[in-house]
């Protein structure tokens, strides 16, 4: 999410950000003995940019990786949703400073200006703080907490195609819970979307640190990503992804304690928008001195090819499939 302006918008109202700069988590030794389970990790941070059911922009947004698992509302959705409390002040300047009720309880603090309801341009810019605002986005009750900035660079987004935008987003233990799913993010996004119309669009997101925590069907997932950039293209039926991450992650799987690795995209990732299966694309996950190459070769199957002492040289090559993979999360 991009570096969202706290100061530009008038203040966050809750807080500075978390350092996210320093780490304790350690140097993942890849190897044959837990490829499978790191694989299941790297690819749950690269593949929900391709899981989307549907092939409109908005589900497009729903499924990108720094947004929501388990089909919570992004961060761009609830912050439009936010922003739409506010009321618009025709004005390019700061012009709200506010606390509304939410439709369904809570509160909503707003500061900063939206000159138009209709749509995000550049020069608008608001600090929103929910305190368990309550409110309906696409058919489920979502409470919000926590602070949330977003401002535009330039272009604007309507429901108007073609559009170009650029938009920043900062996020402070933002917390998006529908029924006993949360999702709780600290960090900043730069979010670059170009649209041409709903079956062509393109997303490019980058950022210094993004923090993550879901909790979805009882099960906690926490990962952060430092200097992540990804690109998701939608075009009619098929959706083409490439990630660039460092991955600090806590799972047991790999460790009693935070693990790091890298995710990069020899080969971008294609999959239909329809299913959400993956047709090709390859994703290299590298640790300490050591690395896993993983393959698609079919909408299931995967080889992950192991290279456990940094020579270079994958040594073994261990087929798997995503439903085999999926249960090592």
């Amino acid at each position: 999410i991009v570096p969202l302006l706290l100061a530009a918008c008038g203040g966050g109202g809750g807080g500075s950000i978390t350092d996210t700069t320093s780490t304790t988590a350690q140097p993942l030794a890849l190897t044959t003995s837990n490829a499978k389970s790191a694989s299941a990790d790297a690819m749950d941070n690269a593949l929900t940019t391709v899981s989307s059911s549907s092939a409109t922009a908005v589900n497009l947004l729903k499924s990108q990786v720094v947004g929501s698992p388990g089909g919570m509302p992004s961060l761009l959705q609830t912050a439009t949703a936010l922003a739409r409390l506010a009321p618009a002040t025709g004005k390019a300047k700061a012009a709200i400073n506010e606390t509304f009720d939410c439709p369904l309880g809570g509160t909503l603090v707003a500061v900063g200006n939206i000159a138009s309801q209709s749509e995000l341009a550049a020069g608008d810019g608001l600090s929103l703080t929910g305190s368990n605002c309550s409110l309906t986005i696409d058919g489920s009750t979502v409470t919000i907490n926590g602070a949330l900035s977003l401002s535009g660079n330039s272009g604007s987004i309507g429901s108007i195609y073609p559009f170009n935008v650029e938009m920043s987003f900062t996020a402070v233990d933002y917390r998006t819970q529908v029924g006993a799913d949360s999702l709780t993010v600290t960090g900043d996004e730069r979010l670059v979307w170009s649209a041409s119309s709903p079956s062509a669009q393109t997303l490019q997101t980058s950022g210094n640190a993004y923090s993550i925590t879901s909790v979805v069907g009882g099960k906690t997932r926490a990962n952060t990503w430092r200097n992540y950039e990804q690109t998701v293209t939608l075009a009619d039926a098929q959706v083409t992804s490439t990630l660039s991450t460092q991955v600090e992650t806590v799972n047991n799987r790999l460790g009693s304690t935070p693990v790091t690795y890298q995710i990069t995209t020899p080969a971008a990732l294609v999959a239909s928008a329809i299913t959400g299966d993956i047709d090709s694309g390859s994703l290299l996950v590298t640790g300490d001195r050591s690395a896993v190459l993983i393959t698609f070769t079919g909408t299931n199957s995967v080889d992950l090819q192991v290279d456990a002492n940094g020579d270079g040289t994958y040594e073994q090559t261990l087929p798997s499939t995503m439903d085999e993979l999926a249960t090592l999360l």
